[in-house]
């Protein structure tokens, strides 16, 4: 599996990939519930950081640079899909119901222009320098986190009906920290 995994079989690594998506959506569903949507996405994108460091490490593990880069795409990959899952849960979770449909839309038309621009983003950093795009996602991730405990939590809270529920949640807030 790690050979196939490095040496590019683009099917194999297709369904791989694909198959981590099972044990990834059940695991995130759990954590959720347990921990809160907040800490859930704080834990992944530290696992894309350590992921993107570990891919710009110079040392070998275990004398194979294969399994240091098998690694890294999986858990990135774990990170990335699982990230994507609470994103979209708790931007529902965060508007008022008065406006929900509108932002998801929004957020979603933003996602878009975002994976759009990608490729052209990764082809870049690419041409300019080997480490600029996992130093570049490695910095983003940390700057999420930081803004990430500005989110209010959502679990176990009573969703928006309308803008001027937003004090209330405010206050809830206020309890918890």
């Amino acid at each position: 599996m790690l050979l196939m995994l490095s040496q590019g079989v683009f099917l194999s690594n297709f369904m791989i990939m694909g198959a981590l998506e099972l044990p990834m959506a059940a695991a995130t569903a759990v954590m959720m519930d347990k921990i809160g949507r907040r800490k859930t996405l704080v834990v992944n994108l530290l696992l894309v950081m350590v992921c993107c460091g570990l891919s710009l490490l110079k040392v070998t593990l275990v004398g194979d640079w294969t399994i240091k880069r098998v690694a890294s795409i999986v858990g990135s990959k774990w990170g990335v899909a699982a990230m994507f899952m609470i994103v979209y849960m708790y931007t529902n979770e965060v508007m008022p119901t008065s406006i929900r449909s509108t932002g998801v839309h929004m957020c979603s038309i933003c996602a878009r222009i975002g994976a759009f621009i990608a490729p052209y983003f990764v082809k870049a950093c690419n041409d300019s320098s080997d480490y600029l795009l996992n130093s570049l996602s490695l910095l983003l991730c940390g700057l999420a986190i930081l803004l990430t405990f500005g989110l209010p939590e959502t679990k176990d809270k009573t969703l928006k009906a309308n803008l001027d529920d937003e004090e209330d949640v405010c206050k809830d807030e206020e309890e918890t920290l």
